[in-house]
Protein backbone atom coordinates (compact mmCIF):
# COMPACT_ATOMS: atom_id res chain seq x y z
CA UNK A 1 0.00 0.00 0.00
CA UNK A 2 2.38 2.58 0.88
CA UNK A 3 4.47 1.96 -2.48
CA UNK A 4 1.03 2.47 -4.51
CA UNK A 5 0.56 6.01 -2.57
CA UNK A 6 4.27 6.54 -3.34
CA UNK A 7 3.92 5.85 -7.52
CA UNK A 8 0.74 7.52 -6.89
CA UNK A 9 2.05 10.57 -5.59
CA UNK A 10 4.92 10.96 -8.65
CA UNK A 11 7.56 10.00 -5.92
CA UNK A 12 10.94 8.26 -6.67
CA UNK A 13 10.45 4.98 -5.24
CA UNK A 14 13.99 4.69 -3.84
CA UNK A 15 14.03 8.02 -2.38
CA UNK A 16 10.36 9.89 -2.29
CA UNK A 17 12.01 12.21 0.37
CA UNK A 18 14.64 13.71 -2.05
CA UNK A 19 14.40 17.69 -2.04
CA UNK A 20 12.32 17.99 1.24
CA UNK A 21 13.77 19.47 4.03
CA UNK A 22 13.88 17.05 8.05
CA UNK A 23 11.02 19.75 8.84
CA UNK A 24 8.70 18.90 5.82
CA UNK A 25 8.74 15.53 6.15
CA UNK A 26 7.83 15.52 9.64
CA UNK A 27 5.56 17.79 8.88
CA UNK A 28 3.96 15.88 6.60
CA UNK A 29 3.94 12.81 8.84
CA UNK A 30 2.00 14.02 11.46
CA UNK A 31 -0.52 15.15 9.08
CA UNK A 32 -1.02 12.25 7.46
CA UNK A 33 -1.24 10.34 10.84
CA UNK A 34 -3.29 13.20 12.43
CA UNK A 35 -6.09 12.20 9.16
CA UNK A 36 -5.88 8.43 9.98
CA UNK A 37 -6.44 8.62 13.52
CA UNK A 38 -9.63 11.11 12.87
CA UNK A 39 -10.51 8.14 10.51
CA UNK A 40 -10.38 6.25 13.05
CA UNK A 41 -7.43 3.86 11.04
CA UNK A 42 -5.14 4.44 13.48
CA UNK A 43 -5.17 4.74 17.15
CA UNK A 44 -2.71 7.49 17.45
CA UNK A 45 -0.72 10.59 15.46
CA UNK A 46 2.47 9.49 15.06
CA UNK A 47 5.82 11.76 14.21
CA UNK A 48 8.79 10.30 11.96
CA UNK A 49 10.73 9.80 14.97
CA UNK A 50 8.04 7.49 16.29
CA UNK A 51 8.57 5.43 12.99
CA UNK A 52 12.12 5.73 14.01
CA UNK A 53 11.66 4.60 17.09
CA UNK A 54 9.58 1.21 15.92
CA UNK A 55 12.33 0.58 13.23
CA UNK A 56 15.18 0.69 15.97
CA UNK A 57 13.33 -1.54 18.39
CA UNK A 58 12.34 -4.11 16.27
CA UNK A 59 15.61 -4.19 14.79
CA UNK A 60 17.30 -4.61 17.94
CA UNK A 61 14.95 -6.88 19.02
CA UNK A 62 15.31 -9.54 16.15
CA UNK A 63 18.88 -10.63 17.55
CA UNK A 64 20.07 -8.14 19.49
CA UNK A 65 22.74 -6.75 17.32
CA UNK A 66 23.50 -2.89 18.66
CA UNK A 67 25.93 -2.90 16.03
CA UNK A 68 23.62 -3.38 13.39
CA UNK A 69 21.46 -1.01 14.30
CA UNK A 70 23.97 1.47 14.99
CA UNK A 71 24.61 1.07 11.36
CA UNK A 72 21.22 1.18 10.04
CA UNK A 73 20.75 4.20 11.99
CA UNK A 74 23.49 6.47 10.46
CA UNK A 75 25.12 6.99 14.04
CA UNK A 76 28.21 7.74 14.99
CA UNK A 77 29.32 5.47 16.81
CA UNK A 78 27.61 2.67 19.50
CA UNK A 79 27.47 4.93 22.18
CA UNK A 80 25.11 7.00 20.41
CA UNK A 81 23.05 3.80 19.46
CA UNK A 82 23.15 2.80 23.24
CA UNK A 83 22.12 5.80 24.70
CA UNK A 84 19.19 5.81 22.02
CA UNK A 85 18.09 2.29 22.84
CA UNK A 86 18.52 3.17 26.86
CA UNK A 87 16.39 5.96 26.09
CA UNK A 88 13.92 3.90 24.40
CA UNK A 89 13.66 1.22 27.49
CA UNK A 90 15.24 -1.33 24.87
CA UNK A 91 18.75 -1.81 27.11
CA UNK A 92 19.73 -0.88 30.59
Amino acid sequence: MVIKTIIHAGLELRSPFVGLTDTRIENRVIYHTRKLHKSSKIQAVYSAHDFRHYFAITEYSKNKDIYRVSKLLGHAGIRVTETYLKGLGVIE
